[in-house]
């Protein structure tokens, strides 16, 4: 028996994409073993995708299950082996976030999908250069802090950005 792939939480709606169906455990565990879902909250959605690479990423394109959404973080810390093309024109992303560590050994993000993100006109925010990204949403407007500047003249609390429907 599968276990529901879409259920509510707190109001927002949230979908299970991958795994995909077809997906059988490897044992040790892979990149593209990671969850990938999208929440929706009011008329605002977010992908949240793990660390996923270009087979999962074409499963989810095959399958037709990736529409236009506001909030990406972006697969596998920016790596190559994500954020192809064709994933980023069907996500359409208004705001990317980049989960990497500051000059990782592994050169995360890839200088392709920075351009990449760019030319789809995708706000970047990364977490080895703003700190910690919060992006909150009231179903309308998104709001979108950095820890970038905490640490400057003792800050509490980081930069914030408030951006409306309108706003991209």
């Amino acid at each position: 028996m599968q276990e529901p792939r879409r259920f509510a939480f707190g109001g927002a709606e949230i979908e299970v994409l991958a795994p995909l169906d077809d997906y059988v455990s490897a044992g040790d565990a892979k990149n593209n073993d990671s969850l990938v879902l999208r929440l929706r909250y009011g008329r605002r959605s977010f992908l949240l995708t793990g660390d996923v690479e270009r087979p999962v990423e074409r499963g989810m394109l095959a399958r037709n299950e990736l529409p236009p959404t506001d909030v990406l973080k972006v697969p596998h810390h920016g790596s190559h082996t994500s954020s192809t093309e064709e994933f980023l024109t069907a996500t359409a992303p208004a705001f990317a976030v980049i989960s990497v560590g500051y000059e990782n050994s592994y050169g995360h993000p890839h200088r392709d999908v920075i351009e990449r993100l760019g030319e789809h006109r995708a706000a970047v925010f990364r977490t080895d250069l703003d700190g910690l990204v919060t992006v909150r949403t009231d179903g309308r407007r998104f709001f979108v802090e950095t820890g970038k500047d905490l640490a400057m003249e003792g800050k509490l609390s980081g930069v914030g950005y408030q951006l409306s429907e309108n706003s991209y």
